[in-house]
Parts: C-alpha cells; structure tokens; sequence
C-alpha cells in the first residue's frame, strides 16, 4: 500500500512538474509539491519503523511474562513434589527425592532453553525492526534526493535560454 501511495505521490510530482514546465511558478508549486510528498513518505516510514519496533518491543514483553509464569509453574510442580516425598516412608523417600531433583533439573533446562528462544525471538525482531527503519529511512532520504535534483533540473530547463 505504501508503494501505491509513493508511486502515485511521485507520478503526481512528475506529470505537475512536466505541465509546469512553462512557468516558473507553477515549476515552484511542482518543487514544493514534490518536497512535501517526499517529506510525509518519510515521516509515514519513520512513523511505521517506530510502530514495528513497538511491536516488537511488545511482542518481547509478552513473551518474557509467559516465560516467567511458566517457569513458576514448572517450579511449582517440583516444590509440590518435593513436599510429597517428604511424606513419603523412609525406603522410598532416596528414590522420590532423586526424582524431585531430576524434575528440577530438567524445569531449570527448560526454563534455560525457553530464555534462550525468547532471546533469540527479540534479537530477531529487534534485527527485523532496525532493519525495517533503516531500509524505509533511506528510501525516503533517496526520494527527497531524486526530488531534489528533478526539481532542480526542471527549473534549470525552464529558465530562458541565454542566446
């Protein structure tokens, strides 16, 4: 949708710019037409970069929370266990509490491997972010450039000829 609303700004920028093309004034409007069309391009770019780093940024909380509760949960369990050997008889107290622990072990390499993957999903999305604002910031920077010197050369080529 961008692309249709860029595209057409600069359609729009150009045909002005050609039928003005006679007069200096009308070339001046085309100039500053094209100036303001570039500058939304890039505040809507800048303002869309923000929102995906937002998103982002949002997407990264909500996956530390669930997280965190699932690591209460897992931790949980292995304190519920742990309190169930205690009632347990003494013969079968050893092997209950070798499982407690294992239980424990493994709710740590979970909670570890689940940190791990959410750090790796904000990495990603911060990368995707940053990458997303660099490659609309300097779109709109070549745009402005590329109005810039259209601008320039049509009010050049309309000013008279010197004989």
């Amino acid at each position: 949708m961008n692309k249709k609303i860029l595209s057409m700004l600069i359609l729009a920028g150009i045909i002005t710019a050609v039928t003005a093309c006679d007069e200096s004034p009308k070339v001046d409007d085309a100039i500053q037409q094209t100036k303001e069309s570039a500058e939304q391009i890039k505040q809507a770019g800048t303002e869309k970069a923000k929102q995906v780093v937002d998103d982002a940024k949002e997407a990264a909380t909500d996956i530390k929370n669930k997280a965190a509760e699932e690591a209460d949960k897992l931790s949980t369990k292995a304190d519920q266990l742990k309190e169930t050997t205690k009632q347990k008889t003494s013969e079968l107290q050893q092997n209950i509490s070798d499982k407690a622990t294992e239980a424990t072990n493994q709710a740590k390499e979970k909670a570890t491997q689940v940190k791990e993957g959410f750090n790796s999903e904000v990495q990603t999305l911060s990368d995707k972010a940053a990458a997303a604002k660099e490659d609309l910031t300097n779109k709109a920077n070549t745009l402005s450039e590329s109005a810039k010197e259209k601008a320039a050369t049509m009010q050049q080529n309309s000013q008279p000829q010197k004989q």
